[in-house]
């Protein structure tokens, strides 16, 4: 994904909303629902109409959630106090006063942040209202400080410019890129290969009823499967329907094609995020050639949204499977799926764009029976356009043409083969043979030449499969057949010449040609031919090389049996394994594949073989150079199956390769791996080779192998993902070692609220896993910030983490360094944090500080914090009561503090919740379901039925 525009070119696009205030409103709304999730999921525009026309009514737009409130966005265009003091406090108080709740306020002002520290001047103007002061007195109608939101124009830019906002920027004007994906109408073929785009804008290029089928189908499911055999023009339908879509007002269609890359899979995941970010109810993705990605993971492309209710469209195309999988992935979305049959109608409709296209006086119209008769010569519409090629006489002399097979052969002839020099014609039966089956020929299957000719008149493409070989294929799969014909080339002699100079080609034709069987069953005849090509390659398939590694034994094992040739392959595997591992430098490659295939078929004396012939190679001191050339998966399998394999073995695995060269070479491979990959390799090094794992521990330490994992632990905000991160105590302890500090407190402090709540919460999290790291950064910082008189002190937040997090270990450092602080710095700390976080850092500290001093100081400050808000609250001159749950949070948060005074604002908080509904009502409509909320109402409830004040939360 690429495109990103300039700060510059983001903020001169902001800018030219100005005039029409309603588009910028409509900015602040998208941003919001990207940034803050499910609360403005459904936002309610009041601020302006459908055409982003300004209207009166406050606020510009609010979301509401049943248990917290409302959130309201408000936008300016101009002086942000004077919106602020005629519109938002007079605003929020009548939103109050009406019964409602403010959970959340967010204003959008096209003015940059004020700097924090002006120039002197001779002239002093008179002192403008401060951010913080208009905090203050939203924050005194009731809604929480930290849910209070200025967003300055610079601020808004610096937050535009992350890829999560790309559709924002799309759609005020800014130039995107959103490849693999294109917009429909950039889909134009030639003549040669379909449609174009005027044939497609003139709606007459596919059957109607087809295109009216799918709407019909997208009205009651955005997900479609179009599938069916190829040349059926299944994608021809989907580009007809894409332009068809985006003919409605304001509609988008968007097309890729998964054979335009050699691994599809590697895509899927910019697919799922590019469809997040640009997806709405407005806009259609097709996705074509789908088939050549597994099920499991089209489900998670044909899953991706961001909001249930505006999902985009999206059209898979794939060729017919027969799996059991695509059935449940269909049921498990409801995806409609469409099955294509070549139909009389689908005939007509080639036959008369062909005549709109090179017969502008018209050309007769064949009856039904005409089309019928077709129906039964031709099984592809490919097929059947280059047969009304071939009848052009006819067609121009006003007779309906009597087709034939031959007229496509002809035309094929004509225009083609026959031009063709000889050698290329060899080379074209090859590729015209693999094409049958849907795959491109291999390079070396051609050997080594190339169909120039083919490929400038492009009926041949070029390729590179994921091993970056060249393959060639036709540009219509389903002319293979006729291709031959047309080089007068038997069938036979083509097979002999696909699988002679490239048996590995041979075995994945058999794997093609075994499932493409109608309904799954495998008459004789296929079973005969697949067989044949196996007897043929059986001598090579266990030719194990570089091209071939044994890993691929289990797959082209399954192939045998398939054909009924189970016993053929395996008195060549004994010696095979042992002249791969003596000849081949990579010799790593695949092993331990072949050694789970092995085992798995109980090939004992294979498996023996193996590891004689690795204690000879390590013997000769070849193994360093196998190790190092082995991706860092392969040489942890390798480790993992000799522990199982026993004790001897291991002992020289391990003294062969705990070397500084294979561990500088995982060290450069390591940031490639998956994070919980790395994890696993993490662990059994240091239990089953812990040489390797220290030599490899340093040099992460000190190299930039770890930048990927630094990046996706950042990018880590939600509890699902903090929870897997937490799943990773040797990479997270990797990550926050002193050498390499990447895990730092800022990124602790930013997601101390999930951190806290997984850690007291969920069962299925060691606290132990987690707690070395904050110990470590607790010692670190606190010793940094005494040694270093110019140390920045702690934030807020890290102060939080650190009191929360503190156990055993190093709890009387953070006990003494607290007690040196004075009253005044622990209120700037509290004063910080938000109100939740100051009960939730109590109940933290209770455990390892509740008898100690430094505790009795923290509850003096936390109750100091909130009776000072609690009264600005109720003594605000334009203020409404707070909010109930505001106030719940501070009588808990008094209770847990152990107030031994009722007086003052907490008798005035318990009478405000006296005067509320029945306390339980009260509870279910404002609980958001957290643990945290329901120890407030607990904290509350107790508050009423018993006198005495409690220290600490059950």
């Amino acid at each position: 994904m690429s495109g990103m525009p300039t700060e510059a070119a983001i903020k001169e696009a902001i800018l030219r909303l100005k005039p029409a205030p309603g588009k910028f409103q409509e900015l602040a709304e998208s941003f919001m629902r990207i940034q803050r999730g499910d609360a403005y999921r459904n936002l309610v525009p009041q601020g302006r109409n459908t055409r982003s026309q300004t209207t009166i009514g406050y606020p510009d737009a609010y979301g509401q959630d049943d248990a917290q409130g409302l959130y309201l966005i408000e936008t300016t265009t101009g002086n942000w106090r004077t919106h602020l003091d005629s519109e938002d406090l007079l605003g929020i108080h009548k939103i109050i006063k009406d019964g409602n709740r403010v959970a959340e306020f967010t204003l959008f002002t096209m003015t940059e942040k004020e700097i924090l520290v002006r120039q002197n001047r001779k002239r002093v103007a008179k002192p403008k209202k401060t951010i913080e002061e208009y905090r203050s007195d939203i924050e005194a109608l009731g809604v929480p400080s930290a849910r209070i939101r200025f967003i300055f124009l610079d601020q808004l830019v610096a937050e535009l410019q992350q890829p999560a906002y790309l559709r924002v920027l799309f759609d005020i004007g800014l130039p995107i890129d959103i490849t693999p994906f294109y917009s429909i109408d950039l889909r134009v073929l030639s003549d040669a290969r379909g449609p174009i785009k005027e044939e497609f804008n003139s709606c007459t290029v596919v059957a109607e009823d087809l295109l009216q089928r799918i709407q019909e189908c997208l009205k009651s499911s955005p997900l479609m499967l179009i599938e069916g055999g190829s040349g059926l023009g299944k994608t021809t339908l989907a580009t007809a329907f894409g332009f068809q879509w985006q003919r409605q007002p304001g509609c988008g269609a968007y097309y890729m094609d998964m054979s335009d890359y050699p691994d599809p899979a590697a895509i899927c995941p910019q697919l799922i995020q590019l469809i997040k970010i640009f997806g709405d109810a407005q806009h259609l993705f097709i996705l074509d050639n789908c088939h050549r990605i597994k099920p499991e993971l089209l489900k998670q492309v044909l899953n991706a949204h961001v909001d249930a209710n505006n999902r985009p469209a999206i059209l898979a195309v794939a060729r017919k499977q027969n799996d059991a999988d695509i059935a449940t992935l269909c049921w498990d979305l409801n995806v409609a799926r469409m099955l294509l049959r070549l139909r009389a109608e689908d005939l007509r409709a080639v036959y008369l764009l062909m005549v709109r296209r090179n017969f502008p006086n018209g050309a007769p119209e064949p009856s039904a029976a005409d089309f019928k008769a077709w129906l039964g010569l031709y099984a592809d519409l490919v097929s059947f356009s280059l047969a009304l090629a071939g009848a052009e006489d006819s067609l121009r002399s006003g007779v309906v043409p009597k087709l034939r097979e031959r007229d496509a052969i002809d035309y094929l002839r004509t225009h083609y083969t026959d031009e063709l020099p000889q050698d290329e014609r060899e080379v074209l039966a090859v590729i015209a043979h693999c094409a049958r089956f849907e795959f491109p020929a291999s390079r070396l299957s051609l050997q080594g030449r190339i169909p120039k000719v083919s490929l400038k008149l492009g009926w041949v493409f070029e390729q590179r499969a994921k091993n970056q070989e060249l393959r060639y294929g036709l540009a219509h799969p389903m002319i293979g057949a006729l291709v031959l014909k047309a080089l007068e080339k038997q069938e036979d002699d083509a097979w002999e010449s696909a699988i002679k100079e490239d048996f590995f080609q041979a075995c994945y034709l058999v794997q093609q040609l075994l499932p493409n069987s109608s309904e799954g069953v495998v008459s004789d005849e296929v079973l005969s031919r697949a067989r044949s090509v196996l007897e043929r390659v059986s001598v090579d398939a266990w030719t194990f090389s570089d091209r071939f590694s044994p890993g691929y034994s289990g797959a082209i094992a399954s192939l045998f049996r398939r054909v009924g040739l189970e016993k053929n392959f395996r008195v060549r595997l004994n010696s095979q394994i042992s002249t791969y591992v003596a000849n081949q430098e990579r010799f790593l490659i695949g092993l331990p594949s072949f050694l789970a295939f092995a085992e798995r078929e109980g090939f004992t004396e294979e498996v023996t073989q193996v590891w004689v012939a690795l204690q000879k190679a390590a013997k000769a001191g070849r193994m360093e150079m196998a190790a190092r050339l082995a991706p860092v998966g392969t040489l942890h399998n390798l480790i993992r199956m000799a522990s199982k394999q026993g004790p001897k073995e291991l002992a020289w695995l391990v003294d062969s390769i705990s070397t500084e060269g294979i561990a500088a070479s995982m060290a450069n491979k390591f940031g490639k791996l998956k994070a919980d990959l790395a994890e696993e390799v993490l662990r059994d090094l240091n239990v089953l080779v812990p040489k390797l794992y220290g030599r490899l521990i340093r040099l992460l330490r000190n190299g930039p192998a770890l930048d990927s994992f630094r990046t996706a632990m950042a990018d880590a905000f939600k509890r699902s993902d903090i929870r897997a991160w937490m799943r990773r105590p040797l990479l997270l302890r990797l990550l926050a070692d002193e050498g390499a500090p990447l895990l730092s407190a800022e990124w602790l402090s930013r997601r101390s609220i999930a951190v806290l709540h997984l850690l007291l919460t969920d069962p299925e999290i060691k606290r132990c896993e987690f707690e070395s790291l904050a110990q470590g950064l607790i010692k670190n910082r606190i010793t940094a910030i005494k040694m270093a008189k110019n140390q920045e002190p702690l934030t807020g937040n890290e102060f939080f983490v650190m009191v929360c997090m503190a156990d055993a270990s190093s709890a009387k450092l953070v006990d003494a360094y607290i007690n040196s602080l004075s009253s005044k710095e622990l209120l700037d700390w509290l004063e910080q944090l938000e109100t939740r976080d100051i009960g939730s850092m109590l109940l933290g500290a209770v455990s390892e500080f509740g008898q100690k001093p430094s505790f009795q100081a923290l509850r003096v400050a936390a109750l100091e914090v909130v009776r000072l808000r609690m009264e600005r609250a109720f003594v605000m001159k334009r203020g409404a009561p707070p909010g109930r749950l505001f106030v719940a949070m501070h009588i808990a948060i008094s209770q847990i503090a152990g107030v031994t005074d009722k007086g003052g604002w907490l008798e005035q908080a318990i009478a405000l919740i006296r005067m509320a509904p029945p306390l339980k009502d009260l509870r279910d409509k404002t609980d958001s379901g957290s643990k945290l909320h329901h120890a407030y109402w607990a904290c509350v409830e107790r508050v009423f039925v018993d006198p005495v004040p409690h220290s600490g939360l059950s």
